[in-house]
């Protein structure tokens, strides 16, 4: 009896491992399944792929179709405003010594014998540097050592034009800014102005201005006006003005001035002098014209009126070759009346 049970008990042990491992390998199969539907859902291409016309087949190769897909533009959805009192370009500063920001008042300020800050093309170099952000202000002072002299002075640069003064200040939004006791150069000429008010990149005023062509801190000569005009690089404009020689003014005032500050050759008018004769009056002499007629020819006509009715025209063309040769030629025209024989006729 044992031995058939034992038998039956076999039989029953296999079915049942031969009925769990086929309810395994159904399972796994369904598992499996899943996963590569999950798969295939995570790496689904949701660009479309373009049929190539030129192939039999429905789908092109993946070459050609990398080709052919159309690039599909991001755009960034952050956005600020941009504050209406900022300024158009970044500001650069760099101090020698120190800087101290001052967060409550917006202002920051440098230190430095070579201290600097720099806006598109306006730079400025001074000791002492206050920058202040709520009105876009800049001001340098010059700073002087224990014995009172002077260790360095605010120097300010834009593009072609630079001012050496005591003091600076100006806004670097608008561009305008005023200093004190500034010295400047216009082509040949040499400027100083107790104040200085920039109106815009090309044009400035002086208030008691002086300028001369001496390159000395107190020049032997200059001439003097309580207010100047300057067009950079190209006229100045005075009203009454008087020279000075060695600091001592001069007896001696013009009712206003022109002045051109253009470097290099140029047409313009020549200026006259003041004379007087016994026998043909007051005299208005060498009042003329300079032209450029090429890099070769110009001409120079000058006259001179008188007060009794006289005058002389004279005109002097000129050609030069550098380093080769020159010529000029001179026309004069002189008339002048006979005040004897007008004096005679008239006692008769």
């Amino acid at each position: 009896m044992n031995q058939l049970y034992k038998g039956k008990a076999k039989n029953i042990l296999i079915l049942l491992s031969l009925l769990v491992l086929l309810g395994t390998t159904v399972y796994g199969n369904g598992i499996n399944s899943s996963f590569n539907n999950f798969h295939i859902t995570l790496t689904t291409d949701t660009i479309p792929i373009v049929n190539n016309p030129d192939s039999n087949s429905n789908l092109a190769p993946l070459s050609k179709v990398a080709n052919t897909r159309d690039t599909i533009p991001v755009t960034d959805t952050f956005s600020f405003k941009k504050s209406a009192s900022g300024l158009d370009a970044p500001v650069t500063y760099h101090a020698d010594d120190s800087m101290i920001l001052d967060v409550p008042t917006k202002k920051i300020i440098l230190y430095g014998k070579e201290t600097k800050v720099k806006y598109t093309d306006n730079e400025l170099i001074a000791p002492h540097i206050e920058f202040d952000q709520r009105t876009n202000l800049v001001s340098a002072y010059l700073t002087k050592d224990s014995l009172g002299e002077v260790i360095s002075y605010p120097t300010f640069l834009q593009a072609d034009f630079k001012t050496v003064s005591d003091s600076i200040r100006f806004n670097m939004k608008t561009g305008k800014g005023l200093t004190k006791g500034t010295y400047t150069r216009q082509g040949e000429m040499y400027v100083y102005g107790e104040k200085i008010k920039k109106a815009d990149s090309a044009v400035f005023y002086a208030l008691n201005g002086r300028f001369t062509t001496c390159n000395l801190d107190t020049p032997h000569f200059a001439f003097v006006s309580k207010k100047i005009k300057f067009i950079n690089k190209k006229m100045a404009f005075t009203g009454p003005v008087h020279p000075e020689v060695e600091g001592v003014p001069l007896p001696v005032v013009f009712p206003f001035g022109i002045y051109p500050l253009q470097q290099g050759r140029h047409s313009g008018f020549l200026a006259p002098t003041f004379t007087a004769n016994d026998q043909l009056g007051l005299a208005l002499e060498g009042l003329g014209y300079y032209k450029i007629l090429s890099d070769n020819w110009d001409i120079v006509a000058r006259g001179t009126l008188y007060s009794y009715g006289g005058w002389t025209f004279n005109a002097s063309p000129r050609y030069v070759k550098r380093y080769r040769y020159q010529g000029s030629l001179g026309l004069d025209v002189q008339h002048f009346k006979d005040i004897d024989k007008a004096g005679q006729r008239s006692l008769m």
